[in-house]
């Protein structure tokens, strides 16, 4: 009976998948934010980049959620971008925002 040799298990480097992801993650992002001008596309406010809660804070929304279409996750036609108002109106499903043309 012939021998074989043991498969050798590979090594997976998580850190440089997260790192990658989270790049992959700015650059959807950016696309969202060039696309959408920077502009709330449910009310028409000018959004900026902020990190404080301020109704002027622009905010990428998905239009489906990324855990029901995983596949998704990084596409620009499928996100718009939103204040921070609108943001959280559209997530608790008291308005509904379409995709861009």
């Amino acid at each position: 009976m012939p021998t074989f040799p043991k498969p050798r298990p590979e090594l997976h480097d998580r850190i440089a998948d997260k790192r990658a992801a989270e790049a992959r993650m700015r650059e959807f992002k950016r696309a969202v934010w060039t696309r959408d001008d920077g502009i709330c596309q449910a009310c028409g406010r000018i959004v900026r980049h902020l990190l404080a809660m301020d109704p002027a804070r622009g905010e990428v929304h998905h239009l489906r959620g990324r855990n029901v279409t995983p596949e998704d996750r990084y596409s620009v036609a499928d996100a718009v971008l939103l204040c921070l108002f609108c943001h959280g109106r559209a997530q608790r499903h008291e308005i509904t925002v379409e995709a861009p043309r």
